[in-house]
């Protein structure tokens, strides 16, 4: 290794400051590893610098005993690298992405020099549905060429025969659920990497002619290990839909060139192929209906999984885009021209030129028929620029329909820019991972990783932040002492050690949800005065303009709110009034859930004219509170955490929070301190989360609730500690979570069933709405009318007395999570009782019998009813 790596590496780092052991000093410690990569130092000769650079630093990593978390700083940076090995002093002998206008003849006999190959990068041992990858690569309707059919070659080897089955992109999708494709068994399932055109025969079907979007290309090469692979394609930066496991010795990257026609399509796979590090992929990889391994699928005794999506650049265009001006200096920068402009261009739509306007961090657009109106133009930039850029004569005035006509030309190289297109490019509040990089859009400002920028920064991945209201961030982080503090007083407030660690962690993952890809929520629930408010209350003073408070808002008016933020609603007193409010509650339930994981749910808004759409994703995640369960539906459970909060609190419990309280809510500055934290913690949330999601998915089965628990235990780590956490800090961590404390028993079933029913509210009319707990406990002629009509009776002997017909109960219970189960209903009200059966009994309103289950006093006078 030559010296002057070595010098200029360490020039270089001699201008970084130096990190602080702990979350302010970790973003630090990760650019330090990541420059190391960039200058082509291998990982023991940068894990020497490293040890040299703590040296400066103050209090230094080893004096704390925390070199462990350097070096696994070190490693992960090292397997995960952002930009190519070397990026930082390649410049001479490098091989850039060539330009499809110039690209070498094929005749030429200059051979490239060789390229080192990057770190090899262990594969996500995350468990991706295959069907997550055909959504992620096919459009609504689609057809799919499916490849079930194979013959045997001399060899032993396996080929595709006929012409295989076209099937929509649903029907595979739902055939990938249920497990129902089945192939032969030793050699897989192929699949066409591009959709197919309707209404063809079978055989042009199968053919380049029959392809209906020449959206994919393959990148497939067996010559290296697959950990290899993986790395190249990371390091290519491809824009790549989904890499999937052959079951045999490669990977298939389907890259996304989304080209327009078929000549351009043979550009972009000629791009491809002439990438120095892809030069040893299989060259046979260029028509656009060429096979590739159908992800589920079972191969031998190994499986075609999914192991990553959406990776690399968002799209083609970003890609050569960000190719294009990737230089030696000190990051990726664009053209001088380019960053003097106060402007950028994103392209066009059906009516307009879409700009990005650099110092006020927002979205311009400018009707194409007002595009040489000065007053819009000096819009964009004042009348300097334009002076600047093109003057004439001494005076320097510049030419309206001059300027539009370069704007009309500079938006038609970049294209069209469609509202999907546009919404996943837009960045809103929030903190998020952009290229390697972490930046927190605090709405007034934008720092990455630690440091404020000014307008003149380029996102690495082609992302536009945009401005709002300010965030809260101070400079100084909150203490461990703080955030411990905060975890001990919800843990006190929920009246639950495991459900305490869960909100707490909801919390401290409120402030990355634009970096993470898990996304759970949580629903608290329990008795009036029971402190629903108050938690709910304490979650908002720590999240400060962090959350969004949602009390009674519509579902639609919240998402106009966030649009493309990355924040959390809180919704306090969710119980639904009335079939608008349980209507409004599901529709917000629906928002947090479609963002569970992900790029988030995304919004279409028709704009006036009906010619275009007006779309945003938004990541966020729910806090909701109730006197009753308001969940009613499996899969919300899997996103949701459910917490129940003790019938019992008292004036006591609320003094001996006071003094927890005081160190940290009643600290100045908590909120903007806790998010400083958060910002510090966020290179190692997700290394903590698959770590313990390693730890639970010994102890769990559905993937989903694996994802939701290790989010809010790796949440949970940011308050306790800030750090990385070791193997045997994950298990311990699990082990000494109860799992079993979110997983209702019977008995839990049966007693959110008698409160719910207490619990509810029947109309008397002129607004009067008692609870069934209070008509009871009056036991006048009335009470006892408005119970029976709604099948209740208190009986002296048998106590109160259900009614056991499925509609009544059904009525009884609008809102439950049981409405649309009357045998569940059933099932726990027995229970409750401790019956096996109904029984007849007479009924006062209305005069008969019916078949009841009769819930006896003592069980009654365990919920706070007093019958006698």
């Amino acid at each position: 290794m030559s010296a002057d790596k070595f010098a200029r590496f360490r020039s270089y780092v001699r201008k970084m400051d130096t990190a602080t052991q702990g979350a302010g000093g970790r973003l630090h410690a990760f650019k330090f590893c990541s420059k190391a990569y960039e200058f082509k130092l291998h990982e023991d000769e940068a894990w020497g610098e490293l040890l040299e650079w703590d040296k400066a630093c103050s209090p230094s990593w080893a004096s704390t005993d925390e070199l462990g978390d350097l070096r696994r700083i070190l490693a992960w940076v090292y397997r995960n690298p952002s930009r190519p090995f070397g990026n930082m002093i390649e410049s001479q002998g490098r091989v850039a992405l060539p330009r499809l206008a110039s690209m070498p003849d094929r005749k030429s006999s200059v051979v490239p020099p060789p390229v080192e190959l990057p770190a090899p990068v262990a594969l996500p041992n995350e468990i991706i549905p295959p069907s997550r990858a055909i959504m992620a690569a096919f459009e609504q309707g689609e057809l799919i060429r499916v490849q079930l059919q194979v013959a045997s070659k001399k060899e032993g080897a396996w080929m595709p025969k006929g012409f295989g089955e076209f099937m929509t992109r649903e029907q595979v999708v739902t055939a990938l659920d249920a497990d129902a494709l089945r192939g032969n068994k030793d050699a897989g399932i192929y699949m066409g990497q591009n959709p197919v055109r309707p209404g063809l025969d079978d055989q042009t079907a199968a053919k380049d002619e029959g392809v209906a979007a020449f959206r994919h290309a393959l990148v497939e090469f067996d010559s290296v290990p697959l950990e290899q692979q993986f790395a190249i394609v990371l390091a290519t930066r491809l824009p790549v839909s989904a890499v999937v496991y052959s079951g045999g010795k490669s990977l298939h990257a389907w890259v996304r060139v989304d080209a327009p026609d078929r000549e351009t399509y043979k550009q972009r796979v000629a791009a491809i192929h002439a990438l120095p590090l892809l030069a040893g992929m299989d060259k046979a990889n260029k028509n656009p209906s060429r096979l590739t391994r159908l992800p589920g699928a079972r191969r031998g005794d190994k499986v075609q999984r999914v192991v990553a999506i959406g990776v690399g650049a968002a799209s083609w265009d970003e890609w050569t885009r960000t190719h294009d001006q990737t230089t030696p200096a000190e990051e990726p920068k664009a053209e001088d021209e380019e960053r003097a402009r106060p402007f950028e261009i994103l392209g066009f739509d059906e009516e307009s030129v879409v700009f990005y306007l650099n110092d006020l961090r927002m979205l311009r657009r400018v009707k194409l028929d007002e595009l040489a109106k000065a007053d819009k133009l000096r819009v964009l930039a004042c009348d300097a620029f334009w002076k600047e850029q093109f003057g004439r004569g001494d005076d320097q005035k510049w030419n309206a329909v001059e300027v539009s006509e370069w704007l009309r030309a500079e938006a038609t190289k970049l294209g069209r820019i469609s509202g999907g297109n546009l919404a996943d490019r837009i960045r809103g509040r929030g903190i998020w991972q952009d290229g390697g990089h972490f930046v927190a859009n605090l709405g007034n400002r934008v720092e990455v990783d630690g440091e404020q920028r000014d307008g003149a920064w380029r996102s690495p991945e082609g992302f536009v932040y945009q401005s709002g209201d300010a965030l809260e961030m101070a400079q100084e982080a909150a203490t461990d002492e703080e955030a411990q503090a905060y975890v001990q007083l919800i843990q006190s407030q929920s009246g639950s050690k495991d459900g305490g660690l869960a909100l707490a962690g909801l919390v401290a993952n409120a402030f990355l949800l634009g970096c993470v890809n898990t996304r759970p929520s949580a629903w608290i629930d329990g008795q009036k005065g029971a402190g629903k408010t108050q938690t709910a209350t304490r979650v908002l003073r720590a999240l400060g303009r962090w959350g969004v408070k949602a009390e009674s808002a519509t579902e639609a008016s919240i998402r106009q709110e966030l649009k493309a933020d990355a924040l959390m609603i809180v919704c306090d007193e969710s119980e639904s009034d009335g079939d608008l409010g349980r209507l409004r509650t599901t529709a917000v339930v629906e928002l947090v859930r479609k963002s569970f994981d992900g790029a988030g749910a995304r919004t279409s808004r028709g704009t006036p004219g009906g010619k275009d759409a007006t779309v945003w994703r938004t990541r966020t995640c729910g806090f909701f509170s109730s006197i009753n369960d308001g969940l009613n539906l499996d899969r919300d459970k899997q996103r949701f955490v459910q917490v129940r909060l003790p019938n019992s609190r008292t004036k006591e419990d609320y003094k001996r929070q006071l003094p927890i309280e005081a160190r940290c809510l009643g600290r100045p500055g908590f909120c903007a301190r806790l998010a400083r934290r958060a910002y510090g913690y966020a290179p190692a949330h997700s290394l903590n989360q698959d770590k313990l999601a390693e730890v639970l998915a010994r102890q769990l089965d559905e993937p989903r609730t694996v994802d939701k628990f290790a989010a809010l235990l790796a949440g949970a780590a940011m308050l306790t500690h800030g750090r990385l956490i070791s193997d045997e800090e994950a298990v311990a961590l699990v082990e000494g979570f109860d799992l079993a404390a979110f997983s209702p028993s019977q008995s839990v079933e049966q007693d959110k069933l008698l409160e719910r029913l207490l619990s509810s509210q029947l109309d008397a009319g002129a607004g009067d709405k008692p609870t069934v707990r209070e008509l009871i406990a009056r036991k006048d002629e009335s009470a006892v009318a408005l119970l029976g009509r709604a099948g209740l009776f208190m009986h002296k002997e048998k106590g109160l007395c259900v009614a056991y017909t499925a509609q009544g109960l059904l009525n009884l219970l609008p809102d439950a999570p049981w409405n649309k189960d009357s045998k569940r209903v059933r099932s726990a009200l027995l229970a409750a009782a401790n019956k096996d059966k109904s029984e007849k009994v007479r009924f006062k309103v209305p005069d008969s019998t019916m078949n009841a289950v009769a819930i006896p006093h003592e069980v009654l006078t365990s919920y706070g009813l007093d019958p006698f």
